[in-house]
Formats: C-alpha cells, structure tokens, sequence
C-alpha cells in the first residue's frame, strides 16, 4: 500500500476522494458502509499516489466489490439482489 504525504497532498487526495466515492455513489448507485471503508481508502490511496483516473479508480473498486457479491454462476438478476442486500447499491439498474 503507498502512503499519502498528509501534509503536502492533503487538499489533492481529499478532493480525489470526494470524486471517487461521488462517482460510485452517482454512477452505480454505490455507498460504501463504513466498515468497508478503510479497504475502499486503500484504493483510493494507491490509484492516487500512481496517478490513475478518479473513474478508473471507482470502476476498480465497483468491479472489486461485485466480484466479491457474486459467484461466477450466479444470474444476473440474482447479484443484483445480492448487491442490493449488501447494501452495495441503491437501486437495481440492469446496466451494471
């Protein structure tokens, strides 16, 4: 995991993160639980100190957690229900 200088990129990383959660949360309908938080800072954390896209970064840690929502045999109608009960998304869009 790389290590964010607080002092120098403070402002920098907190706007990153704003961007990144707001982009789960409006395009995926994705609000991360708090105890799942650290995780997501995790890789928040590191597509930052590598410089990646805020989107890349939030499609990252979408495909992440619906990776681990589902099975690889599950429908699709079925991880929708199962990201819903996690509380992964909002509301169930057929486009995810």
């Amino acid at each position: 995991m790389n290590k964010v200088d607080e002092g120098f990129f403070k402002d920098a990383y907190q706007k990153y993160r704003a961007k990144v959660l707001g982009i789960l949360q409006k395009t995926w309908g994705m609000v991360v639980p708090a105890e799942l938080l650290h995780s997501v800072e995790d890789w928040i954390r590191d597509y930052f100190v590598d410089k990646f896209d805020e989107l890349d970064c939030a499609h990252a840690i979408h495909d992440n957690f619906r990776r681990q929502a589902m099975g690889e045999s599950m429908e699709i109608s079925e991880a929708l229900d199962a990201l819903h009960q996690a509380g992964l998304i909002t509301e169930k869009k057929k486009d995810l």
